[in-house]
């Protein structure tokens, strides 16, 4: 089984022209809880790579906005979201403004 595996690898981005690709990692790797979800585009935000930063960043957008209940929830450590939310929103939080300080680094360089 490679949902292990698939589970380690960061998002693909979601474009026309990697649907098909998309579709097989969501069917192999199954629904991928928000908090989970969230900590992996949260380590492709860290990645020293800035193509990789740049699709995390693109992909967090999205996954945010498509359940602003439940982001709000995980925000809010509503019960019965999961134990680690407050972990996984702090390190999101840290992770966005490193990105922030780093481009703040750059364009003023």
């Amino acid at each position: 089984c490679m949902k292990g595996h698939l589970a380690r690898l960061p998002m693909l981005p979601a474009c026309h022209r990697l649907a098909l690709a998309n579709a097989a990692v969501s069917q192999e790797r199954g629904e991928v809880p928000l908090p989970s979800l969230l900590l992996t585009l949260t380590d492709g935000a860290e990645d020293e790579s800035q193509a990789v930063r740049a699709t995390a960043l693109g992909e967090l957008r999205r996954a945010l906005r498509a359940d602003p209940p439940a982001v709000s929830a995980l925000i809010a450590g509503v019960e019965g979201t999961d134990a680690v939310a407050p972990a996984v929103v702090g390190r999101l939080v840290a992770a966005l403004l490193r990105c922030c300080a780093g481009e703040n680094r750059t364009v003023l360089s």
